[in-house]
């Protein structure tokens, strides 16, 4: 079945399933003086009840044990209990998405992809080839990363996967897809 979650003028996008399924958190746009501006929401089934995370914020994603949600402002990546609590800053960059087991998060800074651990230790650079970089999932495993990427030297975009253990870096497909995900 079909039903409306939310009421208003906003545009809305960028919608994750809890791991539970009984919530979605969704970026909210809309423009105040010309300026666009996003916000962070969670929706929950149960009381169907919208709650703002973030303020300034877009890209969001959901931990693996469904207890944090994970967001950019622009500038950097936070993480924030789904509360709205303890809300902190991870790393410079954008785009963020937790490993499968919660332990790292890969991300964008500077168009490139990096890898922390999920607590902001231990940051490594996976790419070297600066190119705009979206649609970013892990596999299953955890072993390897699916993206887009833009190179600035060519015209189509490319998906790629690549290995985070020795960062070997491989064109799947050349197209204009913009964004990319796993067959389970």
């Amino acid at each position: 079945n079909v039903a409306r979650l939310t009421y208003t003028s906003d545009r809305e996008f960028s919608p994750r399933w809890s791991p539970d399924g009984n919530r979605i958190v969704f970026t909210s746009s809309h423009f105040e003086h010309w300026n666009e501006v996003r916000d962070v929401y969670l929706f929950d089934f149960d009381t169907s009840f919208q709650q703002l995370l973030a303020e300034d914020a877009f890209a969001p994603d959901w931990s693996p044990d469904g207890k944090q949600i994970l967001f950019a402002d622009g500038r950097a990546i936070y993480k924030v209990d789904i509360n709205g609590g303890n809300k902190t800053r991870i790393a410079a960059g954008g785009l963020p998405v937790w490993s499968p087991d919660g332990q790292q998060i890969a991300y964008v800074h500077n168009r490139e992809l990096y890898l922390i651990n999920a607590d902001g230790a231990e940051r490594r650079q996976i790419t070297f080839r600066e190119r705009v970089i979206g649609g970013i999932n892990w596999s299953a495993d955890g072993e390897y990363i699916l993206y887009t990427a833009h190179p600035t030297d060519n015209l189509e975009d490319e998906i790629r996967v690549i290995n985070i253990l020795n960062a070997e870096d491989s064109i799947l497909l050349m197209s204009s897809a913009l964004s990319s995900d796993w067959f389970p």
